[in-house]
């Protein structure tokens, strides 16, 4: 039995392999910032690891600055509408940024593995003398899961604006304000999933260390669970911001 592509799949595809064309240096600096970020995590510093979100963060304001003539005109030669550029884009970015995702977490276990001076975490997983919340195992999913569940946030935030327009220059704080809120949300919610648990621990009959890996395993399930319909809501916004230019509705550009 054959299997074919539909049309709008097989121009959503061409749409991509456009943009990794066009914004192929930005491709290129994110692997060699990711291979040194590892390196350094191992052999030097974890302080790499965490420029990484924010690497991701401005990526949808990064894209689009880098957007112009040129680019227009390729796409026109390959039969492609603004509205095929949007596509495209929105899946490079989420592309990226799971691969900056990845390393971050990737990066923590590393430096924490080799017990590097300094080595810490930015998704508050709360804690006890003894240690953190989750083990680490646990830990790792959790903190993949929660950037890009962050990251998915900052994308509904500015994706619009960096999408349908050329981004003006203060979208890039705007970029860093929405990431470094979601960051703050999830971190808090965090804190308090781990203050809850640790109260209710003494009225369990559960040993400490299986009602903590438990909680990392329901910390995981649900985070999985937020992500997932924050990158639902995510394509369904896309869809709509393409419709719209597909329409002829777009804002003009900046």
């Amino acid at each position: 039995m054959t299997t074919t592509t539909s049309p709008s799949r097989t121009r959503a595809l061409r749409a991509l392999r456009v943009e990794l064309r066009l914004h192929r240096e930005t491709v290129a600096g994110t692997v060699a910032f990711s291979v040194i970020a590892l390196l350094a995590a191992g052999l030097l510093t974890d302080i790499l690891i965490w420029v990484a979100p924010l690497w991701a963060a401005l990526l949808w304001y990064r894209l689009g600055r880098e957007d112009g003539e040129q680019a227009a005109d390729l796409r026109a030669g390959l039969s492609l509408s603004r509205a095929d550029a949007l596509r495209g884009r929105a899946a490079l970015v989420v592309l990226i940024s799971l691969v900056l995702t990845v390393v971050t977490a990737v990066g923590t276990g590393i430096a924490d593995a080799v017990d590097m001076d300094g080595a810490t975490s930015l998704v508050v997983l709360g804690g006890t003398a003894e240690g953190p919340i989750a083990p680490v195992p646990l830990a790792l999913p959790i903190e993949a899961l929660t950037i890009g569940l962050q990251l998915t946030v900052t994308g509904l935030i500015v994706g619009k604006e960096c999408t349908t327009r050329r981004p003006s220059a203060w979208m890039w704080p705007l970029s860093l304000i929405s990431y470094g809120g979601a960051v703050l949300l999830t971190s808090l919610l965090a804190m308090a999933g781990g203050f809850l648990v640790i109260q209710l621990m003494p009225l369990t009959e559960l040993p400490f260390e299986q009602g903590i890996r438990l909680f990392g395993l329901a910390q995981i399930v649900l985070l999985a669970i937020l992500l997932v319909l924050a990158l639902q809501l995510l394509r369904r916004r896309v869809r709509v911001w393409a419709g719209a230019l597909d329409a002829g509705g777009e804002v003009s550009r900046g």
